[in-house]
């Protein structure tokens, strides 16, 4: 939202500019401060911003009126550029100097930022403003929208008003933004929401010209009907407005809370976590933090190990660590005796890396939400009494999220991320009956995938997968 406030702000005074081209000497100088601060929030609404700035000055010195046609001078231009080029670099100053901080929430977090937390975020359904503009609120104020931009077209002195919200139209129109952000906000949003503000200036404008239409005719309840459009529009507001109220409530929402009682809370005293994805680290974090839970856990955070402080925090908190961690800095991956070394004097509690070898896939077994990783290779029965146990906490969090009222994405995306690990590591090791009974919880958490929802298709493909186990031939030894 400070994205889409500040380029708002800077095509209010892109228009102030286009005015009085050559005599708003202060007006070029906020404009380029307010771009370069909408840069340094989020770089797609800056650049959106610039364009639709762009596109209001050269409609209006289309227009060859005066000041404005002549275009401002270069020194102004030149001014405008270095204020944005200024607010830019010190508002970026600290993701180059905080790093520097000896005692920095950097040395924790640094990798964790909204950016790489973007990119681990899992795909979703990308959608314009327009498309959602059309199914939330409804087409037919789409439609008023529609004419009063097409009015203000024909309009010539109204056309370079009306250029900007027509840049941002067309750039959502290009570059879709997410749906909905699993993870973290998507870098489009920003794009989105100004898109999303332009159907609404066109829409203010539709109901305008109408209710000008309206009064200006000579009919029966001409001033009636212009009453009852704008109380359409008010009650459009009114009722949106409503529904996300009760979209965005978050208080019937337990599952993250079930999470993270079933996947912190339940570890034995003094474990050891390997925490690979952004969204476990956060979840486990925030709950340290917040509550001050589990301090006696070990969490070990892979991306962040050849960051700051954090490797030599984490060796001066275990000292058997040390192997492990000069694995990661000179392989990129852990040793079997690293792994077992630190197994042999903490529980181990990973999260599936599919870069893992076979052998490191051994001492893993199913414990709840997490992979125990054991000292030494574990065998099929060992392995088969403890899935059958794993289910208990699973099927808590599934439980807890078909009880939300609003669905709980964040949860159900990194639950049926964890089941899936589980299922692969049981499946490479051979147990693939057991696998399928997680691909079977799956039906729950992604009930669009065919592969693992209800219906005909699962049950067919299930019935394949069991008839070709049943029959795979047994290797005697």
């Amino acid at each position: 939202m400070l994205a889409t406030c500040c380029a708002l702000v800077a095509i209010a005074l892109a228009s102030i500019c286009a005015e009085q081209a050559r005599h708003a000497g202060r007006a070029w100088i906020a404009l380029g401060a307010v771009l370069g601060a909408t840069f340094a929030e989020s770089p797609p609404a800056g650049l959106a911003a610039m364009a639709a700035s762009l596109a209001m000055l050269l409609a209006r010195r289309g227009l060859g009126e005066g000041a404005a046609a002549a275009g401002p001078p270069r020194r102004l231009l030149g001014a405008a550029a270095g204020a944005g080029a200024l607010t830019a670099a010190l508002l970026l100053a600290p993701l180059v100097l905080r790093p520097l901080a000896p005692r920095a929430w950097a040395d924790i977090g640094r990798a964790l930022t909204a950016g790489s937390l973007a990119a681990a975020d899992v795909a979703s359904a990308r959608t314009t403003a327009l498309a959602a503009w059309s199914r939330e609120i409804g087409v037919v104020s789409l439609l008023i929208a529609a004419a009063g931009l097409a009015l203000s077209l024909l309009r010539p002195r109204a056309r370079w008003l009306v250029a900007p919200f027509l840049v941002l139209l067309a750039l959502d129109t290009l570059l879709p933004a997410r749906a909905a952000g699993v993870l973290s906000a998507d870098p489009l949003t920003p794009l989105r929401s100004l898109a999303v503000a332009a159907i609404a200036v066109g829409s203010a404008l539709g109901a305008h010209a109408a209710v000008r239409a309206l009064l200006d005719t000579r009919v029966p309840f001409s001033r009636s009907g212009a009453v009852l459009l704008v109380v359409f529009q008010l009650t459009l507001v009114a009722l949106t407005s409503e529904e996300a109220g009760f979209a965005a409530d978050r208080s019937e929402q337990t599952a993250a809370e079930v999470w993270t009682d079933e996947a912190y809370g339940s570890l034995d005293p003094s474990s050891a976590i390997l925490v690979r994805s952004p969204a476990i680290a956060w979840r486990v974090w925030a709950a340290r933090i917040t509550r001050g839970e589990r301090p006696d856990v070990l969490v070990v955070p892979i991306p962040l190990l050849d960051r700051g402080q954090v490797a030599a925090s984490l060796l001066a908190e275990e000292r058997k660590l040390a192997p492990l961690l000069r694995d990661f800095a000179l392989a990129g991956e852990p040793s079997e005796f690293a792994l077992s070394t630190l197994a042999d004097v903490r529980p181990l509690y990973v999260e599936l890396d599919p870069r893992w070898s076979k052998s490191l896939l051994g001492h893993l077994n199913v414990a709840g939400i997490w992979l125990e990783y054991a000292p030494q290779p574990l065998g099929p029965s060992d392995r088969k009494l403890a899935t059958a146990q794993s289910i208990v906490p699973i099927k808590r969090v599934l439980e807890a999220l078909s009880a939300a009222a609003v669905p709980d994405t964040s949860t159900a995306a990194v639950l049926a991320s964890t089941m899936r690990g589980q299922s692969n590591v049981v499946g490479l090791l051979g147990e693939r009956v057991v696998a399928q009974s997680f691909v079977d919880r799956l039906g729950e958490l992604a009930a669009e995938d065919p592969f693992v929802s209800g219906g005909p298709t699962r049950r067919a493909v299930t019935g394949i997968r069991q008839a070709f186990i049943a029959k795979r031939p047994v290797r005697r030894r």
